[in-house]
């Protein structure tokens, strides 16, 4: 939901009210979130306004990738399987 929010966030409110949870519930998760650097929060009047971190989490998003399934390829997914073959792919000369 914060992703699809994009650079404006989303009020603390706003994602509890739409996700039907309590905003107790919500604020353990989003402090989570933004201990892990994965998030950011500034208040706007008397709300929190929660974004999404897009640099960090393409950061994790690609270690993840990259590392996925070293230990154990036989257990890999096809997502995985399909970036080995995409990263040791040749180089094109087009251009």
């Amino acid at each position: 939901m914060l992703t699809r929010a994009g650079s404006e966030g989303l009020a603390a409110g706003v994602v509890a009210a739409r996700l039907a949870i309590a905003p107790s519930a919500l604020s353990f998760h989003l402090a989570r979130l933004r201990h892990a650097g994965l998030i950011t929060s500034r208040r706007a009047g008397q709300r929190i306004i929660y974004r999404v971190r897009y640099a960090r989490m393409e950061a994790v998003l690609a270690f993840m990738t990259e590392h996925c399934c070293a230990d154990s390829a036989n257990a890999c997914s096809p997502v995985c399987k399909r970036a080995e073959r995409v990263d040791s792919a040749p180089a094109s000369n087009a251009g």
